[in-house]
């Protein structure tokens, strides 16, 4: 809801303050910023979410104005499962190939949207309900899509892997 955001983007913004008094560096600053604009990806607040990834952008390209461009691939290059914050993981650990037990692809929207989840490969068990869960958990995650040239794209065709840990705890103990 809307005070939910306004209070995280006031957390934010104080991280923020905190940091650029403490001299933290323009790394710092442009992953604080970056952290604005995922905030409001995540509650659905595009323009406001591109006013800030646009301001990152550019304290990047003037970070890096003599470098490779090796920031803003890291961090807009791919699509990003939302929220990014320290110690909280919206999905399990992954590995982005078809090479683990269980494979899906999926496309990601310009708007951070999961499309079209399917699964590739799968393990044999006799109740897959631990991995429709992580599968329900992946469609309903928020990302923030990858960005060419300051404009968010879709993605298509993404490829994650899953080992069997990655979905052991996605099942509700039975009630008793």
């Amino acid at each position: 809801n809307s005070e939910s955001y306004r209070r995280g983007e006031s957390v934010i913004k104080a991280i923020l303050e905190v940091n650029l008094l403490n001299r933290l560096g323009e790394e710092q600053k442009i992953r604080d910023t970056v952290a604005l604009g995922d905030w409001a990806w995540w509650f659905g607040k595009y323009n406001q979410a591109e006013v800030h990834y646009a301001d990152a952008m550019s304290q990047i390209e003037a970070l890096e104005k003599d470098q490779e461009p090796q920031l803003l691939a890291a961090i807009f290059g791919e699509p990003t499962p939302l929220p990014v914050l320290e110690g909280i993981q919206p999905l399990p650990p992954h590995v982005a190939d078809d090479a683990g037990t269980l494979v899906v692809t999926f496309d990601i929207t310009e708007t951070g949207r999961v499309n079209s989840v399917e699964r590739l490969r799968e393990p044999e068990v006799e109740d897959d309900r631990a991995i429709r869960r992580l599968l329900r958990t992946l469609r309903d995650t928020r990302f923030r899509p990858a960005f060419v040239n300051g404009v968010p794209i879709e993605t298509e065709g993404m490829v994650w892997s899953y080992e069997p840990e990655a979905w052991v705890g996605f099942v509700r103990a039975p009630e008793e």
